[in-house]
């Protein structure tokens, strides 16, 4: 049975049914998963788990100031890694590229579907040191796109719930380290109408604030960014 079913799509190569297989499979659940946000069962962030790595249980998600899954109320302490303040950087480096999720299990079904099928037809008529890497490209790029543009969701969704003038006067902790002369990179943890937050955060001094540094949020440079400074400058 299974002969005739890879027979149909010209399958003739272990290489070809494997990757068949898998396409099938992820363009399968992502039916799936599209079908249930049409209808209303997800959401702009479902599905949008980490994929299994060295840095699952850091709780970066790359949204602005938006983190759910945080309980409400708790303070903030334990929440970066000891260690340095560079390897909070490094985790949001290998996952996130300037704030998008890029290793989650919506990516990773999103690159086996396209890059699998881009591989598949290819090798039929191609060799495969030409179809594996296209097929790669390929679907690296479609995790990237689909990263934005369910960002872009993420944000019209949280839009209508959060307002982020209210964190001005607030006081947090520095998550990721905050680069000096408002550079853009770093994160910071607060309340933020009873929720603990993590926000995309900068800073107008010329010294970087390290990771576990008390600041205070002094105003807005964008809607969704915040202006801090270290606390201990204030006194």
């Amino acid at each position: 049975m299974f002969e005739g079913f890879y027979s149909f799509f010209g399958a003739e190569s272990t290489f070809q049914v494997v990757v068949l297989t898998l396409s099938l499979t992820a363009t399968l659940i992502m039916l799936i998963q599209l079908v249930l946000l049409i209808i209303g069962m997800g959401h702009a962030d479902s599905f949008d788990a980490d994929a299994p790595s060295d840095t699952s249980g850091i709780g970066d998600d790359g949204t602005d100031c938006a983190h759910d899954g945080v309980h409400d109320g708790g303070d903030t302490d334990g929440l970066h890694t000891d260690g340095g303040d560079d390897i909070p950087s490094n985790h949001t480096f290998l996952r996130d590229l300037g704030g998008i999720k890029i290793f989650t299990l919506r990516n990773l079904f999103a690159f086996l579907s396209i890059g699998g099928w881009v591989m598949f037809f290819l090798s039929q008529s191609s060799e495969l040191w030409i179809a594996i890497p296209i097929g790669f490209l390929a679907g690296a790029a479609i995790a990237v796109i689909q990263s934005i543009l369910f960002k872009l969701m993420y944000r019209l969704e949280r839009s209508g719930t959060i307002s982020y003038k209210n964190a001005i006067g607030m006081e947090g902790e520095v998550y990721v380290p905050i680069q000096s002369d408002m550079k853009e990179g770093g994160k910071v943890m607060l309340m933020l109408q009873g929720r603990l937050m993590e926000c995309d955060a900068v800073s107008e001094h010329h010294e970087k604030i390290p990771t576990g540094a008390k600041v205070k949020v002094v105003r807005l440079a964008d809607v969704s960014t915040l202006v801090v400074e270290r606390i201990e400058d204030r006194e």
